[in-house]
């Protein structure tokens, strides 16, 4: 039964995963600097490493942050009866952060990187435990907690929000507007909830993602002091474009699909 519980999460997640990692190597690809702008990011890719490249090091968080998060949503169900949903998003997050430090510090280091330096994860694991040691797979452990902390918090705990206020509103909705049906039905509700909650959580946090990412990749925080002096504060949020192309499709369709299947199971 336990194992069966964590399936919404994990199919959730793989959805998530696999809409939004193309842009999240943008995202990364523009925080440390590789890249001039989006379309210059994506030609460049794409011309040294083909489509492919846009998904180097995606083994990475679809071999473990599956598991990882199906087992946060877990915790965030069994607590969200218990409390509200911000502390319930809070400490499902805080919980398997430590697990995925090591994740997130390969993926970037896979994003960061052109082939010519990692043809894939086990020589990009390899070298950085030959480099740094164990400790080089949680650099940036603080700032990544952080990270997952407060998007837990802000993400589910809003999701919650969100969710009970457009539940009012579909009461209220015009019979004769555009695609009433879907508007009015319980997945247009997990798909609008979770679209925007991932968008509001992305746009406070991008400059904690840039610290964490700075970290992760191997570099100081003198990097992201450099840029901020060089290219003033709003610098932090550089690569804002890509997760915002990313994230409404990506979270609407993790959240649509963890309570579809949730739902399918039950029934």
């Amino acid at each position: 039964m336990l194992l069966a519980s964590l399936i919404p999460g994990a199919m959730a997640t793989g959805v998530s995963i696999i809409i939004s990692y193309p842009m999240d190597t943008v995202k990364t690809r523009l925080q440390t600097g590789m890249y001039k702008g989006i379309l210059n990011c994506i030609s460049q890719t794409i011309k040294t490493d083909g489509v492919l490249g846009l998904y180097r090091g995606v083994s990475s968080p679809l071999t473990t942050l599956v598991l990882k998060r199906s087992i946060q949503f877990k915790i965030y169900e069994e607590m969200n009866g218990k409390t509200n949903s911000w502390i319930s998003g809070c400490v499902a997050a805080m919980a398997l952060s430590p697990f995925g430090c090591p994740v997130n510090v390969v993926k970037v280091r896979m994003q960061d990187s052109k082939k010519d330096r990692y043809k894939n994860m086990i020589e990009c694991i390899k070298d950085i435990w030959k480099t740094e040691g164990a400790r080089g797979f949680f650099k940036g452990f603080k700032t990544n907690l952080f990270k997952d902390m407060m998007f837990g918090t802000l993400y589910l705990g809003s999701y919650g929000v969100i969710k009970d206020s457009f539940e009012t509103m579909q009461k209220r909705l015009d019979k004769n507007i555009y695609g009433y049906d879907f508007l009015v039905s319980s997945k247009g509700c997990n798909f609008f909830a979770g679209g925007l909650a991932g968008t509001f959580a992305w746009m406070i946090l991008m400059p904690v993602d840039m610290v964490k990412t700075t970290y992760q990749s191997g570099r100081s925080i003198d990097f992201v002091i450099s840029n901020i002096n060089k290219n003033g504060i709003f610098v932090l949020w550089r690569g804002v474009i890509p997760v915002l192309l990313r994230v409404f499709p990506s979270s609407a369709s993790s959240m649509l699909t963890y309570e579809y299947v949730k739902e399918a199971m039950i029934t």
